[in-house]
């Protein structure tokens, strides 16, 4: 799959935790050696490759010994995004009924320890990123910039891609044009428009996001001109019909309907 052409490089693993005792009463196989590799061999076939994962915390039985498990694989993960989750009881589970339930107030601590451990790691990961190439799919074109997301990015949650486009063009086809929804076609901003796949340079990172500078376009977006629907010659289309009747109604007097 990872080598399939048209394919982004990102992969969302469910790992839940890395505690082996943990996985075995989430009725789940792994642990962290089973990850690690799983993880060495996707890169080893794709070595930009974006992987993200949700673990939770404070699951029936978890002791301390089982969250310094877990942190230690997410350190030596290298993931792009985790998403962490404090545990809580859901009826009918077979969990709820479990003993060695941890305290809600324990659970929220584990849950920041966790989470602030992951917003370094995740940070780090995107700094390294820093004078690499990457694709981003552009969403947005506005004042000089593009916005959207890498191939390892996934919208609204894993970070973002703000793209510096070239200035200065002046030349005619760099003449922004407006299309029949009032919106340019972004090609003002170096021939940029939203739903272009474009390479880009990183040249900062902040938290997961990037800050990319734009060097070429790789794949247009097709646009598809709308067109109107033909109407026979005399037929007044339906809508028509009822502006002119509610037109003639509030005309009218009240007393001459």
């Amino acid at each position: 799959m990872l080598t399939t052409p048209g394919l982004a490089p990102y992969l969302d693993l469910s790992f839940q935790h890395a505690s082996p005792a943990v996985l075995r009463r989430m009725r789940r196989f792994g642990g962290t050696d089973d990850f690690l590799d799983l993880l060495r061999r996707a890169r080893g076939l794709l070595g930009d490759l974006g992987a993200r994962s949700n673990v939770i915390v404070g699951f029936p039985g978890e002791t301390e010994e089982d969250v310094d498990i877990l942190m230690d694989f997410l350190e030596r993960a290298d993931l792009d995004a985790v998403g962490v989750f404090g545990y809580s009881d859901e009826e009918g589970t077979e969990a709820a009924g479990m003993d060695g339930h941890v305290d809600p107030d324990e659970i929220e601590r584990r849950r920041v320890d966790v989470t602030n451990l992951v917003e370094q790691l995740t940070a780090a990961r995107a700094e390294r990123r820093v004078g690499t190439t990457v694709e981003v799919l552009v969403e947005e074109v506005s004042g000089g910039l593009a916005f959207g997301c890498a191939g390892h990015q996934q919208a609204d949650a894993d970070g973002a891609c703000t793209v510096r486009l070239p200035t200065g063009r002046s030349d005619e086809t760099s003449r922004s044009r407006s299309d029949e929804s009032g919106h340019g076609d972004g090609s003002a901003h170096g021939g940029v428009r939203v739903g272009d796949l474009v390479a880009a340079r990183v040249v900062a990172a902040e938290g997961v996001d990037l800050v990319v500078e734009f060097t070429d376009v790789l794949d247009r977006a097709t646009v598809t001109p709308v067109r109107a629907a033909s109407v026979p010659a005399g037929v007044v289309p339906a809508v028509a019909e009822d502006q002119a009747a509610l037109s003639g109604a509030v005309g009218q007097s009240p007393g001459s309907a």
